[in-house]
C-alpha cells in the first residue's frame, strides 16, 4: 500500500499523483523510474501478443497443408474426358466411349488439384491428377 504524505490517502498503485487531493507524490526521477517500466511491460505484451499470432498463423498453415488431401471423398468417383460424356454418361448408363474418350476412376493413391476451367454446372470441375497411377491424366469430375 502506498500512504499521501499529505492527506494520508491509502492505495493499492504507485500513483504519480494523489488521487484525492492532486498532490505530486514523487520527483521527476521517481516518476520516470515508475513509468518506464509500464510502458516497457506493455510494448513486451503487444510484442508477444504479435509473436504469438504469426506462431499461430504459422501452425494453422502446416496443419492445413498437412490435414489436407484433396483426393479425400474422391476415390473410386469416375473421372471422364469431357463435360459433354460426363452429362451422357449421367442421362444413359450404357453410353459406348469412342476410342481415346476412356474413362477410369481415381485410386486412393491419386493427388488431385483442381484447375481454373469454366464449367456448363457448378457440380463439373476439371481436374488433373498430379501423381499416383493416373499421374499426367485430366478430366471432368462431379465434385
Amino acid at each position: 500500500m502506498f500512504v499521501c504524505p499529505s492527506c494520508g490517502f491509502l492505495s493499492s498503485e504507485r500513483l504519480l499523483f494523489c488521487a484525492r487531493c492532486g498532490k505530486r507524490l514523487h520527483t521527476d526521477e521517481e516518476s520516470r523510474a515508475i513509468a518506464d517500466p509500464v510502458r516497457e511491460k506493455k510494448r513486451v505484451r503487444i510484442l508477444y501478443g504479435w509473436l504469438a499470432g504469426w506462431i499461430l498463423l504459422l501452425v494453422g498453415a502446416v496443419l492445413y497443408a498437412v490435414a489436407y488431401d484433396p483426393t479425400a471423398g474422391h476415390a473410386g468417383s469416375v473421372v471422364y474426358n469431357d463435360e459433354f460424356i460426363l452429362e451422357q454418361a449421367g442421362r444413359d448408363a450404357g453410353i459406348r466411349l469412342l476410342p481415346g474418350n476412356q474413362t477410369f476412376r481415381i485410386s486412393k493413391n491419386d493427388r488431385v488439384e483442381k484447375m481454373d476451367l469454366a464449367t456448363r454446372s457448378p457440380k463439373n470441375v476439371w481436374i488433373r491428377i498430379t501423381s499416383g497411377p493416373h499421374a499426367g491424366r485430366s478430366g471432368v469430375i462431379v465434385w
